[in-house]
């Protein structure tokens, strides 16, 4: 038992230890760097030629760098536990209404990108990115619509009460 306990020991550190040495972990890409490979991405799936490419490019790294510039600034977590309660609280509503207004822009801007987009694909390379961007979607969506309704009953309201 002590020889199991201490092999599974063992174990666990060197997966730490293994965790810990991937230089790729945490590393922020810039917006040049995800524009690249958005476009890298869109150039093998969609076949683009080299005009389409150097535009798409141009297109991905505008709304990379927007999408940067509108990231509100956020705050460590030992920052936040060492607000007090009432900071802490007008931070999170500050960054809910944050959010609010993020999420509308983000829809304006993937609107403005879907048309520039539109004008840079051809119609049979457009249809496809539509049809994939569809079914990304889907999948994003499919795990809130797996979910199973939980029970909301609470005593003295359901007809099974004991």
């Amino acid at each position: 038992m002590k020889k199991l306990i201490l092999f599974l020991t063992t174990l666990l550190c060197l997966g730490i230890q293994a965790e810990a040495q991937r230089p790729e972990r945490g590393k922020r890409l810039s917006p040049e760097e995800m524009a690249e490979q958005r476009t890298a991405y869109m150039v093998q799936k969609y076949g683009l030629n080299q005009e389409q490419t150097n535009r798409l490019f141009e297109l991905n790294k505008q709304q990379m760098e927007q999408m940067m510039q509108q990231r509100p600034p956020r705050i460590s977590r030992d920052s936040l536990r060492k607000m007090d309660k009432e900071a802490r609280k007008a931070y999170q509503k500050t960054m809910k209404e944050q959010g609010k207004n993020l999420f509308e822009k983000m829809k304006e801007r993937e609107e403005a990108y879907r048309k520039a987009l539109q004008e840079i694909l051809t119609a049979e390379q457009f249809a496809a990115f539509e049809k994939d961007e569809q079914a990304r979607r889907e999948r994003r969506e499919a795990p809130r619509q797996r979910r199973p309704e939980r029970p909301r009953d609470f005593p003295g309201e359901g007809e099974d009460d004991f």
